[in-house]
């Protein structure tokens, strides 16, 4: 009888964890209720470099750009629609010297405001920001 009790509270909370997280998100977030002009920006201490950034484009797809090889890095500015919910931005990079501590900071600038803003710390360096 336990297992079969048992067996209905697992079933009632897996459903239970699923109707909560499909919800609808019913608050108006600013931030994607209209059109957006986005920037993103990285840039590291004077021992580090950014080697690759990775960011959202306009049709919300990722945009990768590769060896980049210096300290700071900054995206042109990109109009991107509604209907795109969330904007990922995210660099990796190192100190010039390993074992030296460097740091990394990203950030994602919607109409010229800095929104997110993330930073790593160490000789291996990888930051990542998302807004919604």
């Amino acid at each position: 009888m336990s297992k079969k009790i048992l067996s209905i509270i697992v079933v009632l909370l897996a459903f239970s964890i699923v109707n909560v997280s499909c919800k609808k998100d019913d608050d108006n977030n600013p931030g994607t209720s209209k059109e957006r002009k986005v920037k993103f920006k990285a840039f590291t201490s004077d021992n580090a470099k950014i080697s690759i950034a990775i960011h959202t484009n306009a049709q919300g797809d990722n945009q990768t750009n590769t060896n980049i090889n210096a300290k700071t890095w900054e995206s042109a500015e990109i109009t991107i629609p509604a209907s795109v919910p969330a904007i990922n931005f995210g660099a990796n990079g190192s100190t010039n010297t390993l074992g030296d501590n460097g740091k990394l900071t990203v950030q994602i600038i919607i109409d010229g405001k800095v929104v997110k803003e993330n930073v790593s710390n160490g000789d291996v360096l990888s930051a990542s920001a998302i807004v919604y």
